[in-house]
């Protein structure tokens, strides 16, 4: 079993001075970005803007029961990730910048990520993908979500050689 992280922020960073920002205290990201495994949970509905990409590291839920969770911004990345749960989430309003691809997905599982479920979640509006499943990732399953006002709503694959392993 993991620990429970509870997100009492919708702050994403905190501005320290003028030239430095530091993950804030409560932040999902900083849920997210713990080593071990973490069940994340909203203490209040609301709107979480990610500024950057936020890239979820292995054994995680995020669970959105019963609060209205609606990430904005930047999108979510797996990365070789495992063991990932999204559960009732919106992912809406992207941050769109003309040379970062990655604000122009809201959930992207790539490079062998593995045994992901998305579940009960919403998302809207990102441009180009608004999901991905590529590079190798499998054992992902997709249920009772909704994708509305994209362009296209779930990319499965590239080309295997995209994936170079290191």
């Amino acid at each position: 079993g993991g620990k429970v992280c509870v997100v009492t922020t919708t702050d994403d960073y905190t501005v320290v001075d003028d030239s430095t920002a530091v993950i804030a205290p409560g932040s999902l990201r900083e849920c997210a970005y713990k080593d071990t495994a973490v069940w994340i949970l909203f203490e209040k509905s609301g709107t979480y803007n990610l500024l950057n990409p936020l890239r979820i590291k292995s054994f995680k839920t995020i669970d959105g029961r019963g609060r209205d969770i609606r990430i904005t911004g930047k999108g979510i990345l797996t990365d070789s990730s495992s063991h990932l749960i999204f559960e009732n989430l919106t992912f809406t309003d992207p941050a769109i910048t003309a040379l970062d691809s990655t604000s122009r997905r809201a959930l992207s599982i790539h490079n062998l990520s593995s045994f992901v479920w998305v579940d009960h979640c919403t998302f809207e509006k990102y441009p180009l993908v608004e999901m991905d499943i590529k590079r190798g990732s499998h054992s992902v399953t997709v249920s009772w979500s909704r994708f509305e006002k994209g362009q296209t709503a779930i990319l499965f694959g590239l080309q295997p050689d995209l994936y170079v392993e290191s």
